[in-house]
């Protein structure tokens, strides 16, 4: 069954996905200290606000390619022609995988 979830809680546990993903700490603790000067006298302010600029840009640049995806994909599904011709590329596709499938050397 299909979850209708609000926007909200979408944005809520994308945040807390990658405020908990250790990846993600490990790539600004090793990353941002580079750009703050070693005499600067408050470094963690520093990294606070090159904190805030990564996340408004990302935030910018993942709206930007969320609302350009989402047109764009509104846009091909309501076109009957090009839905045609990917069914029949994804079946091509899939008919070649399984050729050579079924012609590899085991």
């Amino acid at each position: 069954a299909h979850i209708e979830k609000s926007l909200f809680t979408i944005f809520w546990q994308a945040l807390l996905t990658n405020l908990l993903n250790p990846k993600v700490i490990l790539f600004f603790l090793s990353f941002f200290p580079q750009f703050v000067a070693p005499a600067a006298p408050h470094k963690a302010i520093a990294l606070l606000v090159l904190g805030a600029l990564f996340v408004m840009m990302s935030s910018c640049w993942n709206c930007g390619t969320a609302l350009l995806a989402g047109s764009l994909s509104q846009r091909l599904t309501s076109n009957h022609r090009f839905q045609h011709w990917l069914q029949r590329g994804v079946g091509c596709i899939f008919v070649a995988l399984g050729a050579r499938l079924a012609l590899a050397k085991i």
